[in-house]
Parts: structure tokens; C-alpha cells; sequence
């Protein structure tokens, strides 16, 4: 007998984000964490898909677009089915890490987040560049994955004394 037959489920949908937007975000002065929060699209689906959005956190705690996050595009193809429970929180990833993603005069065009629960049932991504073409869609070398938040600490920004 299946014990979760009746929970409900969450689509978990692999997501798209174009590398241009990254790069805008990265030129921005005192650019310091792109932070990615789940986002529940205006939707019919009875899969109830979650997305992201992602918001551009600059060196002093602000944020570049807090009332205008980017929203993460759905990628077709796999979907992760789960049930609760789930810990749907934020992830962050410092400039840093989507810099080494992005080698220079790459052609990758998007980023692909493919996303993954951990022991603790807490969603984190793992973030893969990649090319579309006419032919089809070419993943990138190379491959990170976002920090959840908590119990990331990279966003704390200032010290208790």
C-alpha cells in the first residue's frame, strides 16, 4: 500500500534563466549575491509547479530590485514530483560562484536549475550553463549549487557584539 497516496504534491519544475539577465546583474556596483526564493506562479495546474525568483542583493544588505524579482523561465522536460514535508526557503549564490560558471567568450546563453531535496527535505538547486541552438539545447562543463538559506550564512551583514 502506498502510505502517500493521499498527500498533496508539489511540482518542483527544472528552470531556465537567461545569461544576459545575469550578466546586468553582475555589472551592477557593489553586486554581491543573487538569492533565489520559491515563487508560486498565477496558475491552473493541479501539479501546483513552484518556481523561482531571483533577486540581486548588492554588498550592504539592499537589494537592486526588491520589489521586481526575475522570474525563472519553466525548462521543459523533468519535473520532481514531491510531498511533504518540504522546507520551501531561499538559496543564495555569491557573485563569485556564478562567476566561475561563466567562463568568458563561453556561447552558453542560459543556466539550468535542476532542483534537489536534501535529507532534511530542504529544496536547493543545482545550477548547469548551457547553449540553445536551433538543433536543441547543449549543456556546459562545469556546475554549482545554491547554498539554502538557512542554514546559509553568507547573507549575514553585520556582526552581534
Amino acid at each position: 500500500m502506498n502510505n502517500d497516496q493521499n498527500l498533496q504534491h508539489l511540482a518542483l519544475c527544472r528552470l531556465e534563466y537567461s545569461i544576459d539577465q545575469v550578466n546586468y546583474w553582475l555589472g551592477q556596483q557593489g553586486m554581491a549575491y543573487f538569492v533565489f526564493d520559491e515563487y508560486f506562479p498565477a496558475t491552473q495546474d493541479p501539479n501546483r509547479p513552484i518556481y523561482l525568483c531571483c533577486f540581486a542583493q548588492n554588498d550592504e544588505g539592499g537589494y537592486f530590485n526588491a520589489y521586481n524579482p526575475d522570474l525563472l523561465a519553466p525548462y521543459p522536460g523533468q519535473v520532481l514530483m514531491q510531498a511533504g514535508p518540504l522546507k520551501l526557503t531561499g538559496s543564495v549564490v555569491s557573485v563569485d560562484q556564478m562567476l566561475s560558471i561563466l567562463p568568458p567568450g563561453s556561447n552558453n546563453n542560459y543556466l539550468l536549475f535542476t532542483p534537489v531535496v536534501d535529507p532534511h527535505g530542504q529544496i536547493y538547486y543545482s545550477i548547469q550553463p548551457f547553449y540553445r541552438t536551433a538543433t536543441g539545447d547543449v549543456l556546459g562543463s562545469g556546475s554549482i549549487n545554491t547554498n539554502p538559506s538557512p542554514p546559509a550564512t553568507s547573507m549575514v551583514a553585520s556582526e552581534m557584539e
